[in-house]
C-alpha cells in the first residue's frame, strides 16, 4: 500500500492511498511524507494504525489517524503509565494507545452517554482491555482518576480552562 500525505496542517493537507501503480503518474506538493507498506497476510490485525472505519463513531467525531498517530507519538508513552484520554468521543486514541503501551492503564473519558456506549463497544470490538471508558463531565469526572503520566484533550475542553488546570495539576512530575 501506498500512502502520501502532503501538506499536512495546511487548508490544502491531502491523504492519499492506494496501490503503488496508482500512484505512477500522481502530483503532490514538495511538502509530503510517504509511507509504503507491504501486504501481510498473516496478521489481521494491526497493533497500531487502524483505519478509521474500524472504530464505531458518531459523523465526524474522531481523531483521524494521520492526527491520531502523531499525537500518540508525541505522548511518549511507557510501559505501566496511567494515560487519560479526555474528550474521548468514540475513544480512538485511547484504545489505539492501550496497544503501544504494556501494562498501563487508559481512561477513555467522555460526558456524552451514547458516546461511552460506542467507547464500550469499541473497546469490546478491538479487544481493547486496558481502557476504560468513564462517563462524567470536566472537570469534576477528573477528581475519581488516578494521576496521569500522560493526557491527550481531544474535542473542546469546555466553557472556560477549569479542565485544562485541573488535568495538569494531576499530571505527574
Amino acid at each position: 500500500t501506498f500512502t502520501v500525505l502532503s501538506d499536512l496542517e495546511t487548508p490544502d493537507e491531502v491523504v492519499a492511498q492506494g496501490r503503488p501503480e496508482s500512484f505512477l503518474n500522481y502530483k503532490c506538493s514538495d511538502l509530503n511524507i510517504i509511507i509504503l507498506t507491504a501486504d501481510n497476510k498473516n496478521h489481521s490485525t494491526p497493533v497500531f494504525g487502524r483505519p478509521d472505519d474500524e472504530f464505531i463513531r458518531e459523523k465526524g467525531l474522531i481523531t483521524k489517524f494521520p492526527v491520531r498517530a502523531a499525537g500518540i507519538a508525541l505522548l511518549d508513552l511507557r510501559e505501566k503509565h496511567t494515560l487519560w484520554d479526555l474528550g474521548a468521543a468514540c475513544g480512538s486514541v485511547a484504545i489505539e494507545a492501550s496497544f503501544l503501551a504494556s501494562d498501563s492503564r487508559v481512561f477513555a473519558v467522555e460526558k456524552n452517554s451514547a458516546r461511552v456506549r460506542m467507547i464500550e463497544e469499541n473497546i469490546r470490538n478491538l479487544r481493547a482491555w486496558s481502557v476504560e471508558a468513564v462517563s462524567g463531565e470536566m472537570p469534576s469526572i477528573l477528581a475519581q482518576l488516578p494521576e496521569s503520566d500522560r493526557i491527550f484533550m481531544g474535542g473542546g475542553i469546555g466553557h472556560d480552562d477549569s479542565a485544562l488546570r485541573d488535568a495538569a495539576e494531576r499530571l505527574k512530575p
